[in-house]
Parts: C-alpha cells; sequence; structure tokens
C-alpha cells in the first residue's frame, strides 16, 4: 500500500530504489523491470544487472512446483531453467563471474547448517542454495522469512572470497532487533578490488554449508538433540498413547457399515482410504487411521508412516490430473466422544492458485478471531487443533478449551466451527451450499461407481499395490 503512493505520485522517493518481490503486487510490473516511477526501479523476474558498478543478480518470486511443472516463470514464482539462464548470464563476458551482490525472496536451504545456534526458518529453497554456490556472491539479501539475521561470513569452494547472508525482515517500522528491515552498508565492487583484499577472511568465518558432508553433519546432529529431548520428556508419551475405544465410531474399520464399504479404496496395515460422504468435489478422500485415534498429536510412527505414503501417492496422482490437492485435519472436540481422526483430501484444478485457497481460510480465520501460525512437520500440536496444508505451506489453529469444560461446549468465543474447512473451499469453489455435507450426497450406485473409477485410475500410484522391497 505504502508502494502505491508512490506509484500515484502521492510521494515521492528521494534517490534511486531497487526492488524484487515475493509475490503479486497491488499494481502492475513488468517482468524485464523498468522504472515504476521517478527513482523507484523494479528489477524483474530473474537476471543480472549492473548497478552503480556492482554486478547485481536477482531471483524474484518463490518455488511455486505447478509453474515448475509448466516451465514459464513468472514474477513471483521461477523455474529451474530460469535459474539455469541466472548462472549463465553471470558468466558472461560482462560480469565476468563477479557477483557483488544476490537478492533472493527465499532463503537458500541449509545456509545454517555450519552454525551452532539455532534459527527458526522454514527450510529454504533448494533451488536457491543451487543458484548460491553457483555464483558465489560476496553478499546475498533474503527477506521472505521476514525476520533480521546476519549469518557469519562462509567460504566458497571455488572462490578466495567468502559470502555474508543477511536475513530481512519486512519493512516497519519496528525498533525490534530481529525485527531489522534496513541495512546500510558501503560496498567497493569486486572488479575494483586487489586480490589480496579480496581474499581476506574474517576470524568467525564458517565453512561453506552447502557441502554434502556439512548438511549431513547438522541432520545428523538434529536428530540426536531430538531423540534427547523426547527421552527427557519421557519418550513422547503421546505418541505411544493407546486408541481409544469408541463402539459407536462408524471410521474405525471393524465398525464401518456394511452399505458404506464400497466407499474404502485402499487399505495398508494401519490405515485406509476412503471416499467422502457427500464429496465436496470429485474424487474427495479421506485418509484414516483403523483404529480409534482423535488426532495426528497421538498416533503412532508406524501410522504416521502410512499416512505420508497416501499423502505422497494421493499428491503424484493428482498431479499427473493437473491438480493439486489441500489437505485439512480439525481435532476439536464439541462434546461427546473425541471423533475419529481423519485427514481430508481435496482435489482441486490449477486454476484455483494456492494463494487464493489460503486467503480463504485465513479470512474465514479473522472473521471467527481464529488465530492461525505457520506450522512446520515436527512442531508441537496442542491436545486439539485445526491443521490445513497446502503444497507448500501448512498452518495451524491451536484450539484452548474453555477452563472446567468437560466434553461440553464452551461459550461464544470457545466454540469452533465444524465446517470451517469445508465452508473455506466451498467458498472458493462458489457453491456455499456444499458446506453442508448432506447436500452433497450420492445414491449408493454413483458411489460406487466414483470408487471403482478412481480405484482404477489410482492403482499405478497406490503404494499399497507396489511391490514391498527385499
Amino acid at each position: 500500500v505504502k508502494a502505491l503512493r508512490y506509484v500515484q505520485g502521492l510521494e515521492t522517493i528521494p534517490i534511486p530504489t531497487y526492488f524484487i518481490v515475493s509475490k503479486d503486487s497491488e499494481f502492475a510490473l513488468p517482468e524485464e523491470g523498468g522504472e515504476i516511477c521517478p527513482n523507484l526501479h523494479f528489477l524483474g523476474k530473474g537476471g543480472m544487472r549492473t548497478i552503480v558498478g556492482l554486478n547485481v543478480a536477482f531471483v524474484s518470486g518463490c518455488h511455486d512446483p505447478y509453474v515448475q511443472n509448466a516451465g514459464v516463470s513468472t514474477i513471483t514464482a521461477y523455474t529451474q531453467r530460469s535459474i539455469k539462464d541466472i548462472c549463465a548470464a553471470s558468466g558472461s563476458a560482462e560480469y565476468g563471474s563477479k557477483v557483488d551482490l544476490l537478492l533472493t525472496s527465499e532463503w537458500p536451504s541449509h545456509v545454517l547448517s555450519t552454525l551452532k545456534q539455532h534459527v527458526e526458518f522454514k527450510g529454504g529453497s533448494k533451488d536457491i542454495a543451487q543458484l548460491t554456490q553457483y555464483l558465489q556472491p560476496r553478499y546475498h539479501f533474503a527477506g521472505k522469512e521476514g525476520l533480521f539475521f546476519q549469518r557469519a561470513p562462509y567460504r566458497n569452494t571455488q572462490a578466495s572470497h567468502v559470502t555474508r547472508f543477511f536475513g530481512m525482515a519486512e519493512v516497519g517500522d519496528s525498533s525490534e532487533k530481529h525485527k531489522k528491515w534496513l541495512y546500510a552498508m558501503s560496498v567497493v565492487p569486486m572488479k575494483e578490488i586487489g586480490l589480496q583484499a579480496l581474499a581476506s577472511v574474517p576470524d568467525d568465518t564458517t565453512d561453506n554449508p552447502f557441502l554434502k558432508e556439512n548438511i549431513q553433519k547438522k541432520e545428523e546432529e538434529q536428530q540426536a538433540l531430538k531423540r534427547a529431548r523426547e527421552e527427557a520428556e519421557g519418550a513422547d508419551a503421546a505418541k505411544r498413547q493407546k486408541p481409544a475405544r469408541d463402539h459407536s465410531c462408524w471410521f474405525c474399520i471393524d465398525k464401518v457399515k456394511e452399505d458404506a464399504r464400497h466407499l474404502i479404496v485402499s487399505h495398508g496395515e494401519y490405515t485406509y482410504l476412503s471416499m467422502a460422504k457427500g464429496p465436496l468435489v470429485q474424487n474427495h478422500l479421506i485418509i484414516l487411521p483403523m483404529e480409534h485415534y482423535t488426532g495426528s498429536n497421538f498416533i503412532h510412527d508406524a501410522i504416521q508412516e502410512e499416512i505420508g505414503k497416501y499423502m505422497d501417492s494421493l499428491s503424484a496422482f493428482f498431479e499427473s490430473r493437473r491438480q493439486w490437492v489441500v489437505m485439512y485435519e480439525r481435532n476439536i472436540h464439541s462434546g461427546g466422544t473425541p471423533a475419529h481422526m481423519n485427514l481430508q483430501v481435496i482435489p482441486l484444478n490449477k486454476e484455483i492458485s494456492e494463494e487464493r485457497v489460503k486467503a480463504a481460510f485465513l479470512t474465514r480465520a479473522m472473521a471467527n478471531s481464529l488465530s492461525f501460525d505457520d506450522y512446520q512437520e515436527g512442531d508441537k500440536l496442542s491436545n486439539e487443533y485445526f491443521l490445513f496444508a497446502l503444497p507448500n505451506e501448512k498452518f495451524v489453529y491451536r484450539h484452548k478449551p474453555p477452563k472446567g469444560r468437560k466434553g461440553g461446549r464452551g461459550g461464544k468465543g470457545d466454540r469452533f466451527d465444524p465446517k470451517f474447512g469445508r465452508d473455506a473451499l466451498a467458498t472458493v469453489l462458489g457453491a456455499p451450499q456444499a458446506a453442508d455435507w448432506r447436500q452433497c450426497v450420492q445414491s449408493p450406485e454413483e458411489e460406487k461407481r466414483d470408487a471403482e473409477r478412481f480405484k482404477e485410475r489410482f492403482k499405478a500410484f497406490d503404494w499399497t499395490k507396489q511391490p514391498k522391497a527385499d
């Protein structure tokens, strides 16, 4: 909104300013870059530029698997092809493989692997890591994590100079150190620096974080810390919880009614896959444990492994049909016996963007005064929660039931709409009436037809049908 004021001429920018983007802008931007208004320059979707004598490499946007498959980059999503083009451009006679600054939205994956300190971030991009390794810039700035972090310099494998990485927070007026968004420095172009000065290595320099052996060492250290933490917490008692017994639950495998068994389209040893009753879209599916667990925070590792296999198989299947999937799990008790864990899997056509679905969930959350946090695999879940997963992001709402509640419902501010996830997706689909599953119930004949059709098409992707390794 602030930038729009400059574009509209309501405010002026006193010095030349250059920028990239990570998501759609509130005003049109040319893919090849250009001056948006006096002193405000958009660099473009990706490439190399010389700015006041400095060689600057840049990549707008983030990794998007669907754009990657299409093979055409945009200002909000790059491709491996566009990354290779930047690498090629850096080696041209104009730039001579000398990169002073690299600007990206995403952090490179494993950039922290040779540091002892722990910093929370979402994992970064492998493509950006490969680009960084190839370009070996003197300075690298990235902003998508939304926090300021000045990494100790690290050695490069094919160059004598070190690289300094900076994570930058979002532009704002916060004075908190981790929210710093402005960094001033004086940089002499690499081509004007003597070899001896360029090869100077500060005392706090670390080894290259992108080397395979350093990545592996860091992962082993993290696994050791995780095991020690679990042992200190009693080896994660929640994971060992025995399944509850609910003789009325129709999702427990031995309680599935005879007239609903045709909905089951695949099963493993601990889990099964079922067509949804009253599907929101065609091939709306549910992944469930066979026994009565209330949520993924209570299941044991073997169940989690099978669920992961179903998630991977279904993602590959729908990708082959030019679709992507949104998944959600509701583990919030509205009274009575806690419900059987179920992971809803809803395929969407690629014309519906991930950002649009994310906006629908978060907008509905704000309307209901619910606060969602970013979620990473391994994050601790509360006893009650709502979790929804997009291909590149996951979010969780940790529900706090009212004090003293024992199976009853809380007051107005404590209630959670059990149709929350379905409501949000029905809105995206332009079919608000479909929020009620009873409005979408099919006849038994239609259910059987759709189940058989899905089983036949999914067969080549179904992990339970694949030969087992010896």
